[in-house]
């Protein structure tokens, strides 16, 4: 099961203590408070675990309360057809419509350059892969966008837009 803010401290123990669910999640030095612990991921204790991972992304950006951190979290495990690489993501919002000039839109397409050769690594590994997450990121878009980025990686693309939009 992958979460995305998910860093509150009432969260973070809610988690930690499910019994039949192994959780991994990173720790950041810099964004204690925020950072890795915004993407965890629950893995069933009942599938071995090959690996759990989580790297910083990207840096924060400006304003950061839509652009802290950002973390990926991956975790791969045996289930009854294969190896399973689940990797959770949370990118910064806002992106949409703004230029290269923008810090955030840079460090947004940082955080999907990361998370692409993360998920080519599990594909050439063999692995199944699946991506959970919230990528600020409604349809369509340039090559980095989520779309064209897991259009280029094979994966089917399942995508659920909340009502609302920042700016």
């Amino acid at each position: 099961i992958g979460f995305t803010e998910a860093y509150t401290e009432r969260t973070r123990r809610a988690l930690r203590h499910r019994l039949r669910y192994r959780l991994i999640v990173g720790k950041s030095t810099t964004d204690p408070r925020r950072g890795a612990a915004d993407v965890p991921i629950l893995v069933r204790r009942f599938h071995r675990l090959d690996e759990g991972w989580a790297v910083k992304a990207c840096g924060p950006s400006l304003p950061i309360r839509i652009a802290p951190e950002r973390w990926l979290t991956g975790a791969a495990y045996h289930h009854s057809f294969g190896i399973v690489e689940h990797i959770a993501a949370h990118t910064n919002a806002a992106i949409k419509g703004h230029g290269w000039n923008v810090d955030r839109v840079v460090k947004y397409q940082r955080n999907m350059t990361r998370l692409e050769a993360k998920a080519t690594r599990a594909l050439d590994a063999g692995h199944h892969l699946v991506i959970t997450g919230d990528m600020n990121y409604p349809g369509g878009g340039p090559s980095w966008a989520p779309e064209a980025t897991f259009e280029r990686l094979g994966l089917a693309n399942r995508s659920h837009q909340l009502a609302g939009q920042l700016s």
